[in-house]
């Protein structure tokens, strides 16, 4: 279950969300080839600010993780490459953080922050941006 595993890596590493490198998508997009095998993942344009991005471990996957900027606040990203044994759900949430998944062609994406609009804002940079 992918959901529980961003909620608890989001409550772990909060550092991340203090955390402003300003990262440049063609540093995400290396990040992302490396983890590729024969997915081509990838961003087509600067997906709005990010703040943070380095790689994770996913229940034994390596992903990226992001913090990038939602409409007001920052939303936590995960890029899990895709692989059977996982469950996605597409909304979860706790007492402090909402969630959000979906899939694309290569990958899992969980989305993690406090306002479901800063979700939605980030979501839909991400549709208009990567392949």
């Amino acid at each position: 279950d992918l959901s529980q595993h961003a909620l608890a890596h989001v409550h772990h590493e909060d550092k991340a969300l203090r955390i402003d490198q300003d990262v440049p998508f063609q540093e995400v997009n290396f990040q992302l080839a490396s983890l590729g095998g024969q997915n081509d993942m990838r961003f087509t344009q600067q997906p709005g600010k990010v703040f943070y991005s380095t790689y994770c471990d996913f229940q034994g996957v390596q992903s990226l993780h992001l913090v990038m900027q939602g409409e007001q606040g920052k939303v936590t990203l995960f890029i899990v490459p895709l692989e059977d044994r996982m469950v996605l759900e597409e909304a979860f949430a706790d007492n402090k953080y909402k969630g959000m998944g979906f899939a694309t062609d290569n990958a899992y994406m969980l989305l993690v922050g406090e306002q479901s609009q800063d979700l939605n804002y980030v979501k839909n940079e991400i549709k208009q941006t990567f392949i």
